[in-house]
């Protein structure tokens, strides 16, 4: 699932064209898709805590029932971090470990708490 976000910034239709520096506004870009998936891989360690749970508060905005953080399989310390964040995360009702078609204990499935709210009842 995509939803696409645009920051107040305008948009240059033509980012090839544009440099990095121009293209992201006081270092933050001015498009970004949002998904259900947030791949951590490549990630500085001390900033997955804020950024897991930006993305859960992302999630619940727009609506997203299950969300996947890809954490890799490897020694286990984004995994251990990420499932850290998510224990003690009061818009998480529940997660595990995806099915090993999907990449089994090296992502995490995320069930969210949406609450229902009068704009949500049409």
């Amino acid at each position: 699932m995509k939803k696409s976000a645009k920051n107040s910034t305008s948009s240059n239709s033509n980012s090839a064209d544009v440099a990095p520096e121009e293209e992201w506004a006081n270092g933050i870009p001015s498009e970004i898709i949002v998904t259900d998936v947030l791949d951590l891989h490549g990630t500085p360690m001390k900033i997955i805590p804020e950024m897991v749970a930006e993305f859960l508060d992302n999630a619940v905005r727009l609506e997203l029932p299950t969300v996947q953080i890809i954490h890799g399989k490897g020694k286990s310390r984004l995994k251990h971090i990420v499932l850290k964040v998510l224990t003690s995360a009061s818009n998480v009702m529940r997660f595990y470990d995806a099915p090993t078609q999907l990449g089994g204990w090296g992502r995490t499935i995320v069930e969210l708490k949406i609450e229902k709210t009068a704009l949500n009842d049409d």
